[in-house]
C-alpha cells in the first residue's frame, strides 16, 4: 500500500533540507512534493504573481483555485506505480496579514498515513530567515514564537480530526533531526 506522509512546519524551519537529506540517502520508491512550490509555480504560469508577490498574498478564492489545480495533478501522480511513499512538504498554517490560517482546506482530500511537524527554537528560525536569500513576511521576529505555537496548535487539531498521531521533529540539531525524521517516515506506525 502507498504511504502518504505530510511533513509541515513554518517557513524556514528546515523541512526541505531535512527531507532532502533523509530521502536522498534511501533507495528509490519515495518522492517529495513541495506543495507551496507547486502552487507558486502554477501562479507564475498563470501570470498571477511575480518575484515581488507571493501566492499566499493573492485573494483566498484565487489561492483555492490554484490549490485545486495542483491537487488534481497530484492525485494523478498518486495513482502512478513506482512510488511506495509520497511525502508532502508544506505548512499547516500561513500568516496572512495579522491572521494565521490553516492550509488544510483542500489538502485534506488525501488520506494521509502520517503527520509530521518540524519545529525549531524561535532564535534558530530568526537566524535562518536572516540568512535566507528571500526575505519573508514571517520575519517579523517578535511574532516567530507565536507562529510556531499556532503551527503546532493547527497541526495537533488536524491530527485529532484525522485520528492520527502527530510526530514532532525538533530541528535545532540537524543530525538528530534527520535521525528522528527518518524514524518517523520509515519505522513509526
Amino acid at each position: 500500500m502507498k504511504s502518504l506522509i505530510y511533513v509541515g512546519g513554518v517557513m524556514g524551519v528546515g523541512k526541505s533540507k531535512l527531507l532532502e537529506s533523509v530521502i536522498n540517502n534511501q533507495e528509490g520508491g519515495d518522492i517529495i512534493i513541495e506543495l507551496g512550490q507547486l502552487i507558486r509555480k502554477e501562479a507564475l504560469t498563470q501570470n498571477l504573481i511575480n518575484n515581488e508577490l507571493e501566492f499566499y498574498e493573492l485573494p483566498r478564492d484565487v489561492i483555492r483555485n490554484l490549490r485545486r489545480t495542483v491537487i488534481g495533478r497530484i492525485k494523478i501522480l498518486i495513482e502512478c506505480e513506482g512510488y511506495s511513499r509520497i511525502i508532502f512538504s508544506s505548512h499547516y498554517s500561513l500568516p496572512i496579514g495579522d491572521k494565521i490560517i490553516s492550509t488544510f482546506n483542500s489538502a485534506t482530500s488525501f488520506s494521509y498515513n502520517k503527520l509530521i511537524l518540524v519545529e525549531c527554537a524561535p532564535e534558530q528560525l530568526a537566524r535562518r530567515i536572516i540568512l535566507s536569500e528571500r526575505k519573508r513576511k514571517i520575519s517579523e521576529y517578535n511574532k516567530l514564537e507565536f507562529y510556531l505555537l499556532q503551527e503546532r496548535e493547527i497541526a495537533l487539531s488536524l491530527a485529532q480530526k484525522l485520528n492520527l498521531p502527530l510526530y514532532i521533529v525538533q530541528n535545532d540539531d540537524f543530525t538528530k533531526a534527520c535521525e528522528m525524521l527518518k524514524y518517523y517516515i520509515y519505522e513509526a506506525k
